[in-house]
């Protein structure tokens, strides 16, 4: 287990990197209130995203040439009545998702789609991620790009 902390927020690490069983690892990450923490993607993992308090403006865009999906499992009122979606993002386009304490819900992002959030509502998001493969400092699987690479509102859209 590890933490990181910069001004965008602070990371809990590989929580259950004992437990052989996983093949991937357990994170948590606070992200400060309106502080873009993007672009990122994987070549051979995906990501699972749970927001435990706060709300996450979550951004995914697709540089590949082909469409790519993500699925997004809603909280239901009752349990076994959860709703699962995909989310397709078409070639060239970006795509926003929310959760958060009042929409909570799981985000599968594929591999290869670019990813971000930012915490919104003017208060830090706690997020709960599973990654599919156990981080290798010897050959990390992530690709970084600037927050403002792709086109994406990251501000509030006012309606």
């Amino acid at each position: 287990m590890h933490t990181y902390c910069d001004d965008r927020g602070h990371s809990v690490m590989s929580l259950f990197d004992h437990v052989s069983e996983l093949p991937g690892q357990f994170n948590v990450a606070r992200m400060y209130a309106g502080v873009v923490k993007a672009w990122h993607r994987h070549a051979l993992q995906d990501d699972y995203w749970a927001v435990l308090a706060g709300a996450l403006k979550i951004g995914l865009f697709n540089t590949e040439s082909a469409p790519l999906q993500a699925e997004l499992r809603l909280a239901g009122a009752l349990p076994g009545t959860d709703v699962t979606t995909q989310v397709e993002i078409p070639a060239g386009t970006g795509q926003a998702v929310y959760l958060g304490e009042h929409r909570p819900g799981v985000l599968r992002v594929p591999r290869r789609l670019w990813h971000g959030g930012v915490a919104a509502g003017g208060r830090d998001a706690l997020l709960l991620y599973y990654v599919t493969r156990k981080y290798d400092p010897r050959s990390p699987d992530e690709e970084r790009e600037a927050w403002n690479k792709f086109p994406f509102a990251w501000t509030p859209e006012f309606r």
